[in-house]
């Protein structure tokens, strides 16, 4: 029989009770949700917490909310929810995309959107698409209630802005009024089935010919998912042409992004993907836009 991967398991009953139970043990503590990413590093001897707080039973599964005034949702809400929702499907479906392209279907149905983000991985989907669309997090711990951008949340892989005793809660989507266009474009050796060796997501909002605003979120290309201010900045007011895109994404896979070699791609692969993947990503959003989506 497999030895059990901690000495102490504790299933709280509400938000408050788990808050206490991470001061209590402190250290010793770690959270677990859908588990997808932390039995890997308990089996793996990454982490070796004496006790498991589950939180899976804590009510914040929930999906709530519009586009136009903004969307709720709940941190244990899993990618197969998200992928199937009938409110988002209709609102906001860049972020069914992002569910659908998290793993395979085992994964999805317990992976959280929480858990996706604590992880703090570079590649995360629901990161890279969430920074596009300027979330923020609705963190609870001893002290009260907190709200942080999510672009501040990660300080780099596996490591967060969380505090040890506190607990993410709801993630909280902006409202977008009027035409708007979202893309993300996940490039994979193996489809969703692959971590992403480039990953890009965009928000973009007309202004008839001009774009008003635009948000350009790269994944897998640095520390933490990136925005691309320097592509932004000279696409923001002007007149959209191809010419501006593919200028934008030279910028961005030269200034904003930074690469290294590892086991899934070499550096100088991914900066060709990023730039290719950033003018798909572009031109896709605009096309939504411009296609009357309201």
């Amino acid at each position: 029989m497999n030895a059990p991967l901690a000495e102490e398991m504790h299933e709280p009953k509400s938000v408050e009770e788990a808050i206490t139970l991470l001061q209590e043990k402190g250290e010793d503590a770690a959270l677990i949700a859908g588990g997808t990413d932390l039995v890997i590093k308990l089996k793996e001897g990454v982490i070796e917490p004496v006790a498991l707080i589950d939180i899976t039973k804590l009510p914040l599964g929930h999906i709530r909310g519009s586009r136009t005034k903004g969307l709720q949702i709940g941190a244990l809400t899993c990618a197969k929810a998200i992928a199937t929702s009938a409110i988002l499907k209709k609102e906001l479906p860049v972020l069914v995309d992002a569910a659908i392209h998290l793993g395979g279907p085992q994964t999805q149905e317990v992976a959280t959107i929480g858990g996706n983000i604590c992880n703090a991985s570079p590649c995360a989907n629901f990161t890279n698409v969430l920074i596009a669309l300027e979330a923020s997090l609705k963190i609870k711990g001893p002290g009260g209630e907190r709200n942080l951008p999510l672009k501040d949340f990660c300080r780099g892989p596996g490591v967060t802005n969380l505090d040890r005793s506190e607990i993410l809660t709801e993630i909280l989507v902006p409202g977008i009024e009027g035409r708007y266009g979202t893309s993300y474009v996940k490039h994979t050796l193996r489809r969703e089935m692959d971590i992403a060796i480039v990953g890009v997501a965009v928000l973009l909002i007309p202004d008839n010919d001009r774009i008003r605003k635009i948000r350009i979120a790269l994944g897998s290309v640095g520390a933490t998912v990136l925005l691309a201010e320097n592509a932004q900045r000279i696409m923001e007011g002007q007149i959209f042409a191809s010419h501006l895109v593919e200028t934008a994404a030279k910028l961005a896979a030269e200034k904003d992004a930074s690469y290294i070699d590892d086991v899934r791609s070499s550096a100088a692969y991914r900066k060709i993907i990023t730039e290719n993947a950033v003018i798909k990503a572009v031109k896709e959003a605009w096309a939504m836009a411009k296609g009357g989506k309201k």
